[in-house]
């Protein structure tokens, strides 16, 4: 069984017939939260998409956004989730695993035409931008770079914040343009690093 397959459906007995939708094989006979699954190849790789309301989305494996040296988006946003690509609009949606079969508001939502990653309240610093760089450098031998997500809350008056979720920290940039911890009660110097 492919891991594709695992991932979204697990081990379950997947009962299927002929896709009517261009360019699959064959589609599930169950619906996902009312999603009709299909499934077929491009080149060598299994292809699922989810058809409902008007709206086809393509699975995208997690491996097209980091390899062993470089990373699209935080591991936040990758690992135990799911991204599926609305044909239509040219977004991807990341979803919980857990609620892989739902869309939701809060979820957070990449636009491939624009490389920028965005909530309702939030939006992604870019990894290969200057200023992650520059905050990566600072928890260097704390946190590997993959693990750490940067955001820029959309409010007024809000402050950018840095997750170490592994580790349960939330830095925000203060007053005096320093990173801050609330958990520990304490700002880097910005001579020093942690």
């Amino acid at each position: 069984m492919s891991q594709v397959v695992q991932r979204l459906f697990g081990t379950q007995n997947l009962l299927t017939f002929p896709s009517h939708l261009p360019g699959m094989s064959y589609m599930l006979a169950v619906s996902m939260n009312g999603h009709e699954i299909h499934l077929g190849r491009r080149k060598d790789e299994l292809i699922v998409k989810a058809c409902a309301w008007n709206t086809i989305l393509e699975h995208i494996p997690p491996g097209i956004f980091a390899n062993e040296q470089e990373f699209d988006l935080p591991a936040t946003l990758v690992d135990d989730c799911v991204h599926w690509l609305d044909l239509k609009t040219c977004i991807i949606e990341i979803r919980p695993i857990r609620s892989m079969w739902i869309s939701k508001v809060g979820n957070w939502r990449l636009d491939i035409r624009s490389s920028q990653a965005t909530t309702p309240k939030l939006t992604l610093v870019d990894p290969y931008s200057h200023a992650f760089k520059l905050v990566a450098d600072i928890f260097a031998g704390f946190e590997y770079q993959r693990y750490i997500t940067m955001y820029q809350p959309k409010s007024i008056g809000s402050r950018l914040t840095v997750e170490l979720r592994r580790l349960e920290l939330l830095f925000f940039v203060n007053r005096r343009g320093y990173l801050e911890c609330s958990q520990l009660r304490a700002e880097i110097d910005p001579g020093k690093s942690p």
